[in-house]
């Protein structure tokens, strides 16, 4: 038996001390885990976005001066031409999961060259109306991280 004027603690004392401590341990955890899911969700999210604007704000900068554009396999690619260039252009998704967008140059002595533009594009497409007006929807992403770009404009150089 212990004296009354003894200071310590407990065996149940200590006990109960941690586990207190750890239940606030646990929760401090959960909490900083939850906030670092979220941020890489936003980076990631971010780096979708990023992409796909990359990615049209390069197909409309090619497209600008185009002489002739022609959407391509159900409109997931699209050739383009330009007076004076004897050249023929095609924009394709490629790679093993076709995500990469590339730009792709035909010369005339059927050699080929390709510039990547954009990864992760996991949807493309091209529309050309009757009025010349080039749409492309372009998807970056899957499930509720996807972003949807759409973008309609005319190429100056097509009477």
């Amino acid at each position: 038996m212990r004296a009354r004027d003894e200071d310590g603690f407990s065996l149940v004392e200590l006990l109960m001390g941690l586990a207190i401590l750890g239940m606030v341990t646990a929760a401090i955890y959960g909490c900083f885990f939850s906030g670092v899911q979220g941020w890489q969700k936003g980076v990631e999210r971010m780096d979708h976005q990023q992409n796909g604007r990359i990615a049209v704000d390069r197909i409309v900068r090619e497209l600008r001066y185009a002489s002739y554009v022609e959407p391509l396999s159900g409109g997931e690619e699209l050739r383009f031409e330009f007076t004076g260039d004897d050249k023929i252009y095609y924009f394709k998704r490629v790679g093993p999961a076709a995500d990469d967008l590339v730009l792709i140059h035909r010369h005339p002595d059927n050699t080929v060259t390709q510039t990547k533009i954009a990864l992760k594009i996991t949807a493309l497409s091209f529309f050309v109306d009757e009025h010349n007006n080039v749409q492309i929807n372009l998807a970056s992403g899957t499930g509720p991280d996807r972003i949807t770009i759409r973008s309609s404009f005319r190429p100056r150089n097509i009477p």
